[in-house]
């Protein structure tokens, strides 16, 4: 089955901020940074599919509300920043021929409770070009995890400049107070 790139150039993405980014209470360039796990797709979920539409609160209880599965306990979130699509189809890095960054619509059925919402930022592409300079030896491993690093801080820079959609310790005690 084909995925389908998100064209709607204002529609937010919201990532949840796991709390091994946070140092001194300020989230790290780990926020956009793709793991191995990733397998160059760094996940997030499209506001336009959360129930109710736009609502962080909900990307933020369905996800928190999944098992990990090395731990068996919940997944853990310190909350959730937000980027639009347009952000990430503009963050350039012109010596790597990068223009931007693809989202792509994947809706995850796969998983418990499914998640509707899920998508993810394409860094594949980037990823595999880097490998095959660093196969070529045009570039030193280091410089590909610095190229990393670049884009994930240009994505994070735009992400945290709109500041926190969602940041847990407030929204707990507000549903503690309901």
């Amino acid at each position: 089955m084909c995925k389908e790139k998100l064209t709607t150039p204002d529609e937010m993405l919201y990532r949840q901020v796991n709390p091994n980014w946070m140092r001194g209470g300020v989230v790290t360039k780990q926020l956009f940074f793709p793991t191995p796990k990733d397998q160059g797709q760094l996940s997030l979920d499209r506001s336009s599919k959360t129930v109710p539409s736009n609502s962080p609160k909900w990307s933020y209880d369905l996800y928190t509300s999944r098992l990990n599965p090395q731990t068996g306990e919940n997944l853990k979130s310190e909350g959730i920043y937000g980027i639009t699509v347009a952000e990430c189809n503009t963050v350039a890095l012109p010596e790597q021929g990068i223009t931007g960054f693809e989202v792509i619509d994947d809706p995850r059925s796969d998983i418990d409770p499914p998640n509707p919402a899920h998508v993810f930022i394409d860094f594949c592409s980037f990823i595999n070009e880097l490998d095959k300079a660093v196969e070529e030896r045009k570039i030193s491993k280091t410089r590909r995890k610095e190229r990393i690093e670049e884009a994930a801080d240009k994505l994070t820079l735009l992400a945290k400049a709109r500041g926190w959609l969602l940041n847990k310790p407030e929204d707990i005690s507000d549903r503690i107070n309901t």
